[in-house]
């Protein structure tokens, strides 16, 4: 124990090599028997200082996540130790160490229990039960971990799951309330007795730690409760008794310190002394909120849940909802009109609640009543900006520019939840509401024009504006309101380009970006609009401070960072104008210049996607003014990323940590720009092939060096490049050199950038490859391959790449590459060797035989001759197709080619053990191709779908995204998603790869809103439960039925498939990389034709073959050659 005290005290020492050294002598021990369960009895050594044994426990929570799931890589003695004393250990621990075992524990609960964790939970039960309340907590912490395990339970978890819950819930019900009466007894004790005195002074900081003690304890259980109730609902909490009791407990906790009788503040003096308890009871209120949402999503409308559910929603309906309903109005009235304090994650939920009640009658009506209260004095002053935001902006202009603009990151804002609610409310409740706001809208502008000085009016003015941008969707739509709105345009809006106020020029320039495609009488609006736009987008704050001498001027100009958002928001609002304007050459080309560099340097400083969808349309409309630049610009970005490489050197030497944080920044944002230019410039073959040239030098050094920070930057520089380029540069091959010494040195979890690298160079140049350096580039790649194949350590996914990229190898350079197949067939079977159970690794490299097949059968088969080994090859072969282990209609096509080439070897270059199998194979193609076809027409036919989608986006010119949008948007996901479910799924870590396509479908738009809550129940039912082997569509034709029959009641002649050379591992299935715009040179041939010609070409050994067929073979054969010559 004293020398891993020792080891731990280095690992915080301020000298870099002591930490290593410690470090080093960690990734040692580690591997010995004994290591992992003296860290966890390292932890409970009050002896040591507590921050050595919290490294201890992020050393442990660490090895855990990395090593509990590799086999061998911790003992099966120490796994034991681990899981009968990990929970014990979290029990007995300080907090600070808590929180990493539990990660630690958690992990464990996910691959062990309940089997070989079954004592777990009953003691995780016992100690929520104890007086003592460090115990209570820790149970009550254990068991929350248990339930996330659940939380998205599918059918199987929960009959685990509900036992678990029946069992634990009325406890906890019973002790939540026994909680929340005693922190409600403490509070008041301390609230009526005068402790100013110091004798008293103990007592009171005790009784306050018993409250935050009940209050966490409280928060975990609310906890459990949402994690129970996030995908399915116990029919033991549809007790209306029990369901009252937790209501009472969310409501008391959420109307904690509103005071809705009594308007009397608390003491400033006693808001400090209580400011922890208060920062808990806030987080309470979060969970509360949380289940309340939920309620409301699940049981709003009781026509649209599931009949079990139907009798409990009409309950909810009558008896909770208008309570609750009035408790949320209550809160918000006594915020906007008393300024108690709602917290912004409370305040938003609260929104997205009520939000869920707009849609079904019953819920609306309740809250009709108060819709001006929520519009007037809550949603609209959210929307205005106030001195928060001009703070935030002042003081970091990118978090604020991140808020305000990434809308996946800010769902969780109130500004967002604010804007879907106007916006739904005025859509579907329009009528009563959406005439009347605007009424109000127009007043505000009024009064501004009347008083544009008074700064209540300046701030209310800006969420008019706001306001009306959210509703353009809608008002778009309704055109007995188009006059009124090129009014307001034209006389309220147009005027704020001149604005010294930084928010109401950014919001002129995002309103008429909304209105783009508002039919102008006055088209000469539209294109002041626009110029005004180019004006904020290419305005030199710089240049024109200098140029004003005014001291008084001087303080109300707009500052640099304020400026930043302006040009921002112009950015995004000049491409629909762009696309919505005829003539408006006069106004960009004779600036086209300053406007790209401007974009590519907020690109560069933000990297908001609008942006990049702004500059493309512009670099598609004027690409051939600005193809000039296009080389200058990429040079300025290639010198701005090597002179930030260089001051990143210079902060190391001088040890300037935030001189190397913001160095690190502006390279990684050099790199991003380049990518982009060159995604911009995709159709521009001359000018790319010149960006090779550019670029290559910074790839080089920086890869060679090890910079692993910019190296996927650096990656998709080499990817964008290679694909677009159809003219690649030779010496553009040497970075084949620095990628293969980066994926074995210290890049190979980069390995799938780097295999798409060489595979378009592969594809793009494939006698380059070969002929350069005398062959060394492709010696290098087929290393870099075997490499990744060859090591036992490697994961699946990596492997299936180094697999792909042999695979382009095969096609790319068909009738080059006959003298390296024998190896290519060695490194294939040396890792099937090593394989016991049937898995993806096995599928991959019977892919690569199948590949190699095709390329040429003769080679392939006389090394499986020499090597005696064809026989066993061939039996697995069958086995994996007969199996149906082939789930990708790529594989299937790979294997149908590959077996067909069978059929161009003469029988007499064939031994006798292939022959006999070649009925057999004969057998599979038919069965491949049986598998295949449906599978291929229902690809064609999402694809089709798919394609309808992406044009109808094309098409569109709305650039608020609204909430048809998303749904349009999320319905692309789930086809891209759907087309490689038909693959058989894709594995998450592959999701990076379908972002490329993702990016093209996304609708760019204005401020991105919060993803549309879910109204209809998405639960799966307890009793559906998904066939994991159950292939694509239903392949039940007669055709295949008769087939599987006979292929388990051939002769012995023929393999029959009853013995397996692997066990199938039902838990790794063949993992699917099958992307839906891949492409590969096979896919010109037509697979039921090449099968065809080849049996037709070998007439000998066809007559052998169909001498020991089965007459339903004969027929199924004879019926595709049927098929195919009415096709022809």
């Amino acid at each position: 124990m004293e020398q891993l005290a020792e080891i731990f005290t280095n690992t915080l020492s301020p000298y870099r090599e002591v930490q290593i050294k410690a470090e080093e002598l960690l990734e040692k021990y580690s591997e010995e028997e004994g290591f992992f369960p003296s860290l966890l009895e390292f932890c409970l050594i009050e002896n040591y200082q507590l921050g050595i044994r919290q490294a201890s426990s992020i050393y442990f929570k660490h090895g855990i996540k990395e090593l509990w799931t590799q086999k061998g890589s911790i003992s099966e003695q120490d796994r034991k130790i681990i899981l009968e004393n990990i929970f014990i250990t979290l029990t007995k621990t300080p907090k600070l160490i808590q929180s990493q075992l539990g990660e630690a524990f958690y992990h464990l609960v996910l691959h062990n229990f309940p089997k070989r964790m079954k004592n777990t939970f009953e003691q995780t039960l016992e100690y929520a039960q104890s007086k003592n309340p460090e115990e209570c907590y820790a149970g009550l912490f254990a068991l929350r971990k248990i339930c996330l395990k659940y939380e998205m339970a599918i059918s199987l978890d929960r009959k685990i799951y509900i036992p678990i819950l029946e069992q634990s819930f009325p406890i906890l019900l019973d002790m939540c309330e026994q909680f929340v009466e005693a922190e409600k007894e403490l509070h008041n004790e301390i609230k009526f007795k005068n402790y100013n005195q110091n004798n008293l002074q103990e007592e009171y900081e005790e009784k306050q730690n018993q409250r935050k003690i009940l209050i966490m304890l409280i928060k975990t259980i609310f906890k459990i409760f949402l994690s129970a109730i996030k995908m399915l609902f116990p029919k033991f909490l549809m007790v209306t008794d029990v369901f009252k009791r937790w209501i009472i407990l969310f409501c008391t906790l959420l109307i904690k310190n509103f005071d809705f009788e009594n308007e009397k503040e608390e003491e400033e003096e006693e808001e400090e002394e209580e400011e922890e308890i208060h920062k808990l009871i806030v987080s309470c209120k979060k969970w509360s909120m949380q289940i309340i949402l939920r309620f409301f999503e699940k049981f709003n409308s009781p026509q649209l849940v599931k009949k079990k559910f139907k009798n409990f929603a009409d309950i909810f309906l009558n008896n909770f909802s208008k309570e609750l309903i009035d408790i949320l109005l209550n809160i918000l009235e006594i915020r906007s009109k008393k300024n108690k304090y709602v917290s912004e994650r409370v305040l938003q939920l609260i929104i997205a609640t009520l939000h869920t009640c707009l849609f079904f009658s019953k819920t609306y009506l309740l809250m009709k009543p108060k819709i001006e209260l929520i519009l007037i004095d809550t949603i609209f002053p959210i929307l205005c900006t106030n001195s928060k935001d001009q703070e935030l902006l002042e003081e970091d202009p990118h978090e604020f520019i991140r808020i305000e603009f990434m809308g996946d990151e800010a769902t969780f804002l109130p500004k967002i939840a604010a804007q879907n609610f106007l916006l739904d409310l005025c859509t579907a409740r329009a009528k009563g509401n959406l005439e009347g706001f605007i009424q109000y809208l127009g007043q505000i502008f009024e009064e501004y024009s009347n008083t544009p000085n008074d700064v209540d009016l300046i701030l209310k003015k800006d969420g008019a504006m706001k306001a009306l941008g959210i509703l353009a969707p809608k008002l778009k739509t309704l055109p007995d309101f188009f006059e009124d709105l090129e009014l307001i345009l034209k006389n309220y809006i147009l005027p704020e380009f001149n604005s010294k106020y930084w928010f109401l020029k950014a919001r002129a320039c995002w309103l008429f970006g909304n209105y783009a495609n508002l039919p102008f009488q006055e088209e000469d609006i539209k294109l002041l609009a626009l110029k005004n736009v180019v004006d904020c987008l290419i305005y030199n704050i710089d240049q024109n401070q200098n140029n004003n001498n005014n001291e008084e001027e001087k303080e109300d100009e707009i500052t640099q960072q304020q400026y930043i958002v302006i040009k921002l928001f112009a950015a995004i609002s000049l491409k629909p104008l762009v696309l919505t304007i005829d003539n408006i050459a006069k106004i960009i080309d004779p600036v086209i210049t300053d406007v790209i560099k401007d974009l590519i340097l907020l690109i560069s400083q933000i990297g908001v996607p609008e942006i990049v969808s702004t500059a493309h349309t512009l670099i598609e409309r004027f690409g051939n003014k600005i193809d000039k630049y296009a080389e200058e610009l990429c040079e300025t970005f290639c010198n701005s990323f090597v002179t930030s490489l260089e001051n990143e050197k210079e902060g190391i030497i001088s040890n300037n940590l935030l001189l190397q944080e913001t160095v690190v920044h502006v390279a990684d944002q050099s790199l991003q720009t380049i990518v982009t230019l060159i995604d911009a410039l995709q159709n521009e073959k001359g000018i790319l092939f010149k960006l090779q040239r550019i670029v290559l030098p910074i790839l080089l050094q920086t890869i060679n060096e090890g910079n692993h920070d910019f190296l996927e930057s650096l990656l998709e520089i080499a990817i964008s490049l290679t694909y677009y380029s159809k003219k690649i540069n030779p010496d553009f091959l040497k970075i084949i050199v620095n990628l293969h010494e980066a994926y074995t040195n210290y890049a190979p979890d980069s390995i799938s950038s780097i295999t798409m690298v060489l595979d378009n160079l592969i594809t793009q140049c494939p006698t380059f490859v070969i002929e350069n350096e005398n062959g060394k580039y492709l010696e290098l790649i087929i290393d870099l391959a075997k490499f990744a194949i060859s090591d036992l350590r490697t994961p699946v996914e990596e492997i299936i790449e180094a697999c792909q990229l042999l695979e382009s190898v095969i096609q790319n350079l068909n009738g080059l590459i006959d003298p390296i197949i024998p190896l290519l067939l060695e490194i294939v079977l040396n890792r099937i060797d090593t394989e016991e159970k049937y898995n993806s690794i096995i599928i991959a490299c019977y892919g690569l035989i199948g590949n190699l097949l095709l390329y040429n059968p003769l080679i392939t088969v006389n090394y499986l001759e020499e090597n005696k080994i064809s026989d066993q090859i061939f039996e697995n072969y069958y086995s994996l197709i007969v199996n149906k282990k082939f789930k990708s209609f790529h594989n299937k096509k790979v294997s149908i080619l590959g077996l067909s080439s069978l059929f161009l070897i003469t029988k007499n270059d064939l031994s006798e053990g292939l022959l006999k199998l070649l009925p057999s194979m004969f057998n599979c193609i038919l069965l491949l191709i049986d598998m295949s076809s449906e599978q291929k027409f229902q690809r064609e036919q999402l694809q089709k779908k798919k394609k309808l989608l992406l044009d109808k986006n094309e098409n569109s010119e709305q650039d608020y995204v609204n909430e048809n949008d998303l749904n349009q948007e999320f319905e692309l996901k789930e086809l891209s998603r759907e087309l490689n479910d038909n693959e058989d799924g894709i594995n998450n870590e592959d999701i990076s790869r379908l972002k490329t396509l993702l990016n093209k479908i996304h609708v760019a738009g204005g401020d991105v809103l919060e993803t549309p809550l879910e109204y209809q129940d998405s639960e799966e039912d307890e009793d559906e439960v998904e066939d994991e082997d159950e292939e694509f569509g239903n392949n039940n034709n007669k055709n295949n039925v008769k087939l599987l029959q006979q292929y388990n009641s051939e002769s012995s002649d023929s393999y029959d498939g009853s013995e397996d050379n692997f066990d199938y591992d039902s838990e790794n299935e063949e993992y699917v990389d099958e992307k839906i715009d891949f492409t590969c040179p096979i896919d010109s041939i037509e697979e039921i034709e090449f099968f065809i010609n080849n049996c037709k070409k070998n007439i000998e050994l066809m007559q052998y073959i169909e001498k020991n067929l089965e007459q339903d073979t004969i027929d199924a054969w004879e019926t595709l050659l049927s098929q195919q010559k009415q096709e022809n």
